[in-house]
């Protein structure tokens, strides 16, 4: 009888012992509202993992702080039941079983200091009914030119450039939200690491469904806060850097809409540029430099009479005669202006060529 005491009475010290001397008591195991919960003396470490019949987790390092260890049966259509269970005391380890009748959607929360997991669950939402887009409103590629301390995109939907979005600046953490005017899908990747200098990351998402919206956010380096957007520019969108943030600009004049030139498209090439100097005058003026000063005094002048006018280049860049085509086309031009300034070995002739 002695014996047996002694053993008992040394169980029911040993369990005692690991109950004071575990870190994280467990003091309920509560489900109310569609909302799971844990509540503990001190911060918890959860171990949660998605299995075929529900949700499966473990505490490693809890201790069971309940009368009764219990099998719980939710009155409700999201679960069949949660099971818990002192899994082992050496060492402490709880183990939980949410058994579901379904497939749900979770959202967990950490509340009081790390102390009381939620698990929240609600009835997975049914995909939106929506007619599939065409190829033609997919957001199919992103393109990025690096200039001096500028960063340049080009977005394309479908198989062509698309500059029609709405621009919001945020800071802390300094990023460029991108929304773009419906009807658009989106057809690249969720995440890309850019690393270029002003953007660190960009990450894209199907905004909404009704009506077809994509959001793309553009992580910016610290060194970059600002940016100029021009919907009709090659590259609609350019990142600056704080030092290189513009005076502001005023708004643009707006256009005759009686003028003929009103949405026509015009492609604008800056002869030469890149490697291809062209003609270099006695006095060393590069004809790429004039070429692309008279583009941007064009661009500027066909604007304010409605045309919609692209420019191939706006700094030091060369393109082939094929990519001059492809600009082109790209960009459904009804008219292309190539500029050039040609020289001759004779300093007496003189006037314009076509």
């Amino acid at each position: 009888m002695g014996k047996k005491l002694i053993v008992c009475w040394g169980v029911f010290f040993f369990l005692l012992s690991t109950l004071l001397a575990a870190d994280t008591l467990v003091n309920a195991i509560i489900w109310e509202k569609q909302a799971f919960s844990i509540v503990a003396n001190a911060p918890l470490i959860v171990s949660f993992n998605i299995t075929n019949e529900g949700y499966y987790l473990l505490l490693p390092g809890g201790v069971l702080n309940i009368a009764h260890p219990e099998r719980l049966t939710p009155v409700n259509d999201l679960l069949d039941s949660i099971e818990y269970d002192q899994k082992t005391l050496t060492p402490p380890l709880v183990e939980i079983k949410l058994k579901t009748k379904k497939k749900l959607q979770h959202t967990i929360y950490i509340e009081d200091d790390g102390r009381s997991f939620v698990l929240r669950l609600t009835d997975l939402a049914a995909p939106p009914q929506v007619t599939a887009p065409s190829v033609g409103h997919k957001l199919t590629r992103v393109e990025f030119v690096t200039e001096n301390n500028k960063l340049k995109l080009r977005f394309y939907r479908g198989d062509n450039s698309y500059g029609e979005f709405k621009v919001y600046k945020f800071t802390k953490p300094s990023r460029l939200v991108l929304d773009f005017q419906p009807p658009i899908t989106l057809g690249i990747a969720n995440e890309l690491p850019v690393g270029l200098g002003a953007v660190d990351r960009l990450r894209a998402s199907q905004f909404t469904w009704e009506p077809l919206q994509v959001r793309v956010v553009l992580d910016l380096n610290d060194a970059y806060d600002d940016y100029i957007y021009d919907p009709q520019a090659d590259y609609p969108l350019t990142v600056l850097a704080r030092a290189d943030a513009p005076p502001p600009v005023l708004p643009p004049v707006s256009a005759n809409a009686a003028s003929p030139l009103r949405n026509v498209r015009v492609a604008i090439i800056a002869g030469h540029g890149g490697s291809d100097p062209g003609a270099i005058s006695r006095q060393g003026y590069k004809e790429k430099d004039i070429t692309l000063e008279i583009a941007k005094r064009l661009q500027s002048a066909l604007r304010a009479k409605g045309a919609v006018a692209l420019l191939n280049r706006e700094g030091d860049e060369g393109m082939s005669m094929d990519e001059q085509a492809q600009f082109a086309n790209r960009n459904k031009a009804d008219v292309l202006v190539s500029i050039h300034l040609n020289s001759f070995v004779n300093s007496a002739t003189h006037g314009a060529e076509s």
